[in-house]
């Protein structure tokens, strides 16, 4: 071996045993010696400090080809192993990461559920006693190991791989632990005081029973809300958002254009000044990677870094968190497999055959819970058609009938106008075959359902009759506008269907709720079902509960009533 060889041996030799060293005195590692037999390493395989940060360096970004699970999620738990030096069988104890204790205004105080608390404490609790187990098996395997026995169960011992997909692995890295930092792609004044922003993370994935209950995944995000904070002179502002869906839409960036499919989309309603909410948003700048490199050279702490936006969530947005989610998730997605099973059994449909009727009454900023829930219904109607078809059954349970209230001050201040507008225009209504509802949906409609052709516009499957299809009710919109022009309602009609109703000069009222609840009918408990969504200020959900509770609508079992804070 020559000189310059044995020189660059060296250097890594000294090279390894300074990173050794390096490794041995971190806090992330603690070592204990054993008997000479066994050698026992206790290793901590995460570090608080380390998943804390939140820096640009730490922003979400996409795993590298050819990596693996190995290479983001460390092995914990009982490894065997061989000592060359001893010649020995060695075992190593390498626990979990601790939970990481949530930070100064990491709790917004609004009484989210789950709190970030709450989820440490619950966090902790299994933590300690998957340690205490843990360390438990190692003692008894260290025993085995030395009085010379073969530990067969070992393998069951070693819990394998760290992978949370509660956390970050499946959501792309939105947690609903701690706030992290994700960039605002786009930033855009679409009124005076309304802000469109588009963040740089997909939405919330909630795993679906099935392959056939994917499309409900929409259903579940428009019941979740996400928190954004931000610091203003040492303080923590916390504000609760509901994205939008416009995957279909794209914005410009940079002279390219920018799909929003899988993007975070808010739509933000901006006060006068001074209104710390409104004024953060004002001074939110889109992401710069230049100007963001310099920031990093120069140094900066987490808050004060452009054009990123902090995210916590998905946090469950009804006042009533268990009865929001066995009634309006749990319920459809038990009535959709039912409905589905049944069909594929004898062709009929449920065994609760009563109408569902949906009444949505929003204000303001109130609409984006609102436009999800609508489109999780469409959707929902169009799979369960596609379904119908391809099975070539009978006649499906009778479907949801949707109605909304929209308050605003003015025409100009309308959010989502078009795509409300489309989601009226894609629902068809669809004979059923049975003539008593079709009469019903007539005169409801204002349809003149004797000249429908009964053949030429509905889609059917080869041997199956064209009139036996789902019933999907067409939304009607009713707009109430507090300063426009007074007079009477004004109906707009796209095609020969009437799709919005206007309502100027004043705001909701108790006769105008009783005419959408109830449309001249008296409310049948035993033929309707009835579920009442409200959002909007704290004002005016207050005032619409009481006006429901005035007309005899309650919660019980053919009437439920959530109120979205």
């Amino acid at each position: 071996m020559t000189n310059s060889a044995v020189a660059q041996w060296l250097q890594e030799i000294a090279a390894a045993k300074a990173k050794a060293q390096a490794k041995a005195t971190s806090p992330t590692a603690i070592t204990a010696q054993g008997s000479p037999s066994v050698q026992e390493h206790v290793t901590d395989s995460g570090s608080n400090t380390n998943r804390r940060s939140n820096g640009l360096s730490q922003l979400p970004t996409a795993k590298e080809p050819g990596t693996t699970a190995a290479d983001y999620y460390p092995q914990y738990g009982i490894i065997p192993s061989y000592n060359l030096k001893t010649r020995k069988k060695q075992l190593q104890l390498i626990l979990p990461p601790e939970p990481v204790k949530p930070g100064p205004g990491e709790c917004c105080g609004n009484d989210c559920d789950p709190c970030v608390n709450t989820i440490y404490w619950e966090d902790l609790a299994r933590y300690q006693d998957r340690v205490k187990k843990l360390k438990a098996e190692y003692e008894a395997a260290c025993k085995a190991l030395e009085a010379g026995e073969e530990r067969h169960d070992l393998a069951a011992a070693t819990p394998g791989r760290i992978d949370d997909s509660r956390d970050e692995a499946d959501d792309g890295g939105i947690s609903v632990r701690s706030y992290r930092p994700f960039k605002v792609l786009q930033k855009r004044y679409l009124s005076e005081n309304t802000l469109l922003v588009v963040c740089d993370v997909p939405y919330p994935k909630h795993k679906a029973k099935g392959p056939a209950l994917q499309h409900l995944d929409v259903v579940a995000n428009a019941m979740f809300h996400i928190l954004i904070r931000f610091q203003c002179k040492g303080q923590y502002i916390t504000k609760a958002f509901t994205p939008v869906d416009l995957s279909n839409q794209t914005v410009e960036r940079e002279s390219t254009k920018v799909s929003l499919s899988g993007k975070m989309t808010f739509l933000v309603k901006l006060y006068p000044s001074p209104h710390e909410t409104s004024d953060m948003f004002r001074q939110l700048q889109e992401f710069n990677d230049k100007s963001s490199a310099d920031i990093m050279k120069n140094g900066c702490t987490a808050e004060q870094q452009e054009g990123v936006l902090y995210l916590r969530g998905p946090i469950q947005t009804a006042r009533d968190m268990e009865r929001n989610r066995n009634r309006v998730l749990g319920k459809i997605d038990e009535e959709l497999e039912e409905s589905i099973d049944t069909s594929n059994r004898d062709g009929l449909g449920g065994n609760d055959m009563r109408k569902e009727r949906i009444v949505m009454i929003a204000a303001g900023s109130g609409i984006t819970p609102m436009y999800q829930v609508l489109r999780a219904i469409h959707q929902q109607q169009q799979h369960q058609l596609e379904h119908q078809q391809d099975q070539q059954q009978g006649k499906h349970r009778i479907a949801k009938e949707l109605d909304l209230i929209y308050c605003n001050r003015s025409s100009s201040e309308i959010w989502l106008r078009q795509e409300l507008q489309e989601i009226c225009l894609s629902t068809e209504t669809h004979d059923t075959g049975d003539d008593d509802i079709n009469d019903r949906v007539a005169s409801e409609s204002n349809i003149d359902h004797s000249a429908i052709d009964p053949g030429a516009s509905f889609p059917s499957s080869e041997g199956q009759d064209p009139r036996r299809q789902i019933l999907t009710r067409k939304v009607l919109i009713r707009h109430v506008l507090s300063t426009d022009q007074e007079g009477s309602q004004r109906d707009h009609q796209t095609g020969s269907y009437q799709r919005e109703r206007i309502y100027t000069g004043g705001r909701i009222t108790l006769d105008l709720l009783q005419e959408t609840l109830q449309g001249g009918m008296v409310y049948d408990k035993e033929q309707e079902y009835l579920r009442v969504l409200v959002c909007g200020p704290p004002s005016f959900n207050a005032d619409v509960s009481t006006m429901l509770d005035q007309l005899g609508y309650k919660n019980s079992d053919s009437c439920d009533i959530h109120v979205l804070e």
